[in-house]
């Protein structure tokens, strides 16, 4: 038996998600992988903190988040990558056994293409702007600062599908 521990905010309760041949148990409850629809791979990060992925399990009852970031106090997360990789692996793996649950990457064509087309008008503007008021220094480090966050923000959540049994790492923290 395969066991993660994971509190997603303050408001959230600690769970255990426990991995079983039949289903995935929180302490409060088990779903049975029969009831899994979706399964979703995300890169979420904060504007404070980078590196946060989610695997989100859809069924007919309601949503699962599991982050690999603990919330341990106020301003105060544990990341917990080595044993997210590991539980999100066995999960997938249990899971592929599965007939008809979808696995999807990023965020859905109409977040990801409008945060694209955004991004593609502001950053042009932004540079105008300084510049015509002198400040080419400052333009070229913002988009500095925003090229190293958003870039990678864009290739991680591009949408599309993947293999359970072949997760692409981008999907995974390292």
């Amino acid at each position: 038996m395969i066991t993660y521990r994971n509190r997603v905010s303050a408001i959230a309760k600690e769970k255990n998600y426990e991995l079983k041949e039949d289903g995935i148990g929180d302490g409060q409850g088990r779903w049975k992988f029969d009831d899994i629809n979706l399964v979703e791979l995300k890169y979420t990060p904060t504007r404070y903190y980078s590196g946060i992925y989610q695997c989100i399990l859809h069924s007919y009852f309601g949503k699962e988040v599991i982050s690999n970031r603990k919330y341990e106090g106020p301003a105060n997360f544990k990341y917990q990558n080595e044993e997210f990789r590991g539980f999100i692996t066995e999960l997938h793996k249990q899971l592929s056994k599965v007939e008809g649950i979808e696995f999807k990457t990023g965020l859905s064509k109409a977040s990801f293409y409008s945060q694209l087309m955004a991004m593609l008008l502001f950053m042009p503007l932004m540079v105008y702007v300084m510049v015509a008021l002198g400040q080419m220094l400052l333009a070229a480090l913002i988009t500095l600062i925003l090229l190293v966050r958003l870039v990678p923000f864009f290739q991680k959540n591009r949408p599309g599908h993947y293999d359970p049994l072949n997760i692409p790492n981008q999907l995974l923290p390292s």
